[in-house]
């Protein structure tokens, strides 16, 4: 490799996009299309190594023209939210310390980080969760949701389905709106169970899946002899926004005996605004709650989180040994979730709780 690192000036042009990114109006700047964006990056791969001042102002170059404007404190064009400088620096700032979050072992700091800023989330949103998770986003955050959501019914059934899978288990229903998000159906479709599973329910005139139509959907798979098993309810479907009557849809998994997992993935923080707080009324009973940080909170992509009531389920869906896995002094992070090595997702998380504070994320 040729060439000294100029840290210094690699970090001068890091806080220039910074002041550049929020300066207003941010719009999206994307003016290449496909076959032209492609042709920017497509070169054989180098012989020898270049300098790191070479690689970042090729990559400035090449990307001209490619990246959409979503930095900016007034981009709404999208689901995706802004980026708060704290968030990105501490994010830049993880990947220089490089921990391993899957085991304690290796990187204790930030399991413990993880675990409070997890706790703090359960309060703002009001979940009496006892138990969570941060993944890469709203996909991985429902999958590890269901995916003890799918634990629960097997353990009601008797199976042991990590042990004889998915093949040992009572043909089973899973009910969303017209407007289930494709995550779900992803998540689905990974756990083996399917999307054929789903009982796409009707929605009312605001989008929010209809509780009637709910009900007569798990009575008649009852009298077919399939077992309901559980309920996906959104709080803010990215199509419209919309909150299904999480109340009245808990109510019903209460009376029925069916797991509720809430989708919050672009709403759950709609409970932080007085206005809006109703809309995610009874979100709090749910079994299991899906959360994108890198919507309203706005930090880096890729950051989801998963909060769930039955601490016990939800180690005991991921758990296992090895002989390379040394057990910690504290929480090992792959026992909750399907990575075994993973990055250091929280810290981006808690840098944007600390810079606005519980104020500050609710006037956002």
């Amino acid at each position: 490799m040729e060439g000294a690192l100029d840290l210094g000036a690699a970090v001068e042009d890091f806080a220039e996009r910074f002041r550049t990114a929020l300066e207003p109006p941010a719009q999206a700047g994307v003016t290449l299309d496909a076959r032209e964006m492609r042709a920017r990056f497509d070169e054989p791969l180098p012989e020898r190594g270049q300098p790191l001042e070479t690689i970042l102002a090729d990559l400035e170059t090449r990307a001209a023209g490619g990246l959409a404007g979503t930095t900016g404190g007034r981009y709404f064009g999208y689901v995706t939210g802004g980026s708060l400088p704290a968030a990105a620096i501490v994010e830049a700032w993880t990947a220089a310390v490089d921990q391993n979050v899957g085991m304690w072992p290796l990187g204790p700091a930030a399991v413990e980080l993880e675990q409070v800023t997890l706790c703090w989330l359960a309060e703002l949103l009001g979940f009496p969760g006892r138990s969570g998770y941060f993944g890469s986003g709203a996909t991985m955050a429902n999958t590890v949701a269901l995916a003890v959501a799918r634990n629960w019914f097997a353990k009601r059934h008797g199976v042991d389905v990590m042990e004889q899978g998915v093949r040992a288990l009572p043909e089973l229903a899973v009910y969303g709106s017209e407007e289930l998000h494709l995550s779900d159906h992803k998540a689905l479709r990974t756990l083996g169970l399917g999307s054929g599973c789903v009982r796409r329910i009707p929605i009312d005139e605001r989008y929010r899946m209809e509780v009637e139509p709910l009900v007569d959907a798990i009575e008649r798979d009852r009298v077919a002899g399939v077992e309901p098993a559980i309920v996906i309810a959104q709080a803010g479907s990215v199509n419209t926004g919309a909150c299904d009557p999480l109340d009245e849809i808990a109510d019903v998994c209460a009376a029925h005996g069916l797991w509720l997992h809430v989708d919050g993935a672009f709403g759950a923080f709609f409970g932080l605004w007085e206005p809006a707080r109703r809309l995610v009324g009874g979100m709090e009973r749910a079994d299991s709650l899906a959360v994108d940080a890198h919507k309203w909170l706005n930090v880096p992509n890729g950051v989801g989180f998963v909060l769930l009531r039955d601490a016990e389920l939800h180690r005991e869906t991921f758990s296992g040994s090895a002989g390379y896995l040394t057990p910690g002094a504290g929480e090992n992070l792959h026992e909750l979730g399907i990575e075994a090595s993973r990055s250091w997702r929280g810290a981006c998380v808690w840098a944007a709780l600390k810079q606005l504070g519980r104020e500050g994320v609710g006037d956002s």
